[in-house]
C-alpha cells in the first residue's frame, strides 16, 4: 500500500479501509489463480474480507410527502463512522442508535403525483458481522472558519452493546479486554468481534 509507504502521521480508518480492499484484491487474484490452475472454486460461498467484515442492513426511507409510504433496500456495509457528539461524556451504544435512527435527506418520491422531496432515512441490521469495525468521528471540522478541532469527550464503553437485527433477535458484545479506546477489542458472546478505531 504505496499511499501508506512514507513517514506522515496517517489515518487508523483509511488505512484499515485499504488495507481490507487489499486482502479483498488478493483473496479475488487468488481465487483466480486457482481456478486457472485447474482446480474447483465454490463460487457462492464468501471472500474473507466479506465473510469477516461485511453486514447486511436494509435502508429504509420514509417519504414526507403526500403518500407518505416507505421504500426498503438492502445496502451493504463494511464499516460505520459514528459522529461523536459534544457532550462531556458519550454512551457508544446512544451513538449507534442515533447513527441507526436516521436523517433527514433530499430525495425525489418514486410514487406518482406525490411530490416528495425529503424522507426519513434509517437503517437495520439484516445480518450481523464477526468483526464490526467502528469508526469514531472525533475530529470536528468548523464550516464557517475552516479549523479542525479534536472533540475531547470521553466514551463510555458498556459492557454490552446490543444489536439488533430487522428480525428483532439481539445480540450482545461482551469485552474481551478494554485497554485503549484507539484500538479495543470486543466479543460477541457467539465468539463475534468488535473492533474500534477513533
Amino acid at each position: 500500500m504505496p499511499q501508506f509507504s512514507n513517514f506522515r502521521q496517517q489515518d487508523a480508518h483509511e488505512f484499515i479501509v485499504a488495507l481490507l480492499d487489499q486482502v479483498q484484491g488478493d483473496c479475488v487474484l487468488a481465487r483466480g489463480l486457482h481456478r486457472a490452475a485447474g482446480g474447483v472454486m465454490d463460487d457462492s460461498r464468501p471472500l474473507l474480507t466479506e465473510a469477516l467484515f461485511d453486514v447486511r442492513m436494509e435502508e429504509t426511507l420514509l417519504c414526507h410527502g403526500v403518500c407518505g409510504l416507505p421504500r426498503h433496500k438492502e445496502v451493504p456495509f463494511r464499516d460505520f463512522s459514528l459522529p461523536i457528539p459534544a457532550d462531556d461524556c458519550v454512551d457508544l451504544e446512544d451513538m449507534m442508535q442515533k447513527y441507526l435512527a436516521g436523517e433527514t435527506v433530499d430525495v425525489s418520491c418514486e410514487v406518482e403525483d406525490c411530490g416528495g422531496q425529503k424522507a426519513e432515512k434509517s437503517l437495520v441490521f439484516i445480518s450481523a458481522p464477526p468483526v464490526l469495525l467502528l469508526h469514531l468521528l472525533r475530529f470536528i471540522h468548523d464550516e464557517e472558519t475552516g479549523i479542525v478541532s479534536k472533540n475531547p469527550a470521553s466514551i463510555d464503553l458498556p459492557m454490552q452493546l446490543n444489536i439488533v437485527l430487522k428480525n428483532d433477535l439481539g445480540l450482545g458484545i461482551e469485552p474481551k479486554a478494554v485497554t485503549d479506546i484507539k484500538c479495543s477489542s470486543f466479543t460477541l458472546r457467539t465468539e463475534l468481534s468488535l473492533e474500534l478505531f477513533s
